[in-house]
């Protein structure tokens, strides 16, 4: 095997923290009648919908995505080709997560007591994203015997 296992490790645990916070509030905000707005960790009121869908449903669709590929890291092979699917999913889960983050802290103004779950998704995702950079820069690519 070609990939940095003790990365791969931190990836999975950062992904299912990730599966753990998005599908709570999931569930609050699809099955909840009042919504992630009385849940334990927040979405700094209603939650955002991008068409159509809450911004939580879309999180656990995507931390989900990064735990099966750090699932896959185990199984051998090719682990350059997927930390950087890794690092194109840490990117586009920082952006996403940011952006929520910056629209929930300045424009809808949380109490003060209270930090919207996009942060803690941002920060998951960052975390992503460095150790795929990490795990990418030491893993080796796989060498194909010349036929």
């Amino acid at each position: 095997m070609n990939t940095p296992k003790p990365l791969a490790i931190v990836i999975l645990y950062l992904s299912f923290l990730g599966i753990l916070l998005s599908g709570y509030l999931s569930y609050h905000t699809l099955f909840v009648s009042t919504g992630c707005s009385k849940a334990l960790i927040t979405c700094g009121g209603n939650p955002v919908k991008i068409l159509g869908v809450p911004q939580c449903v879309l999180g656990f669709v995507m931390f989900f995505a990064v735990f099966l590929i750090s699932v896959h890291l185990f199984t051998g092979g090719q682990a350059k080709r997927w930390m950087t699917v890794l690092i194109y999913l840490g990117i586009a889960g920082s952006l996403f997560a940011g952006g929520l983050s910056t629209y929930e802290l300045w424009i809808r103004h949380p109490l003060p007591t209270t930090m919207p779950s996009c942060v803690y998704g941002f920060f998951l995702y960052l975390g992503i994203l460095l150790t795929a950079i990490l795990g990418w820069r030491e893993s080796k690519p796989t060498l194909h015997p010349s036929i």
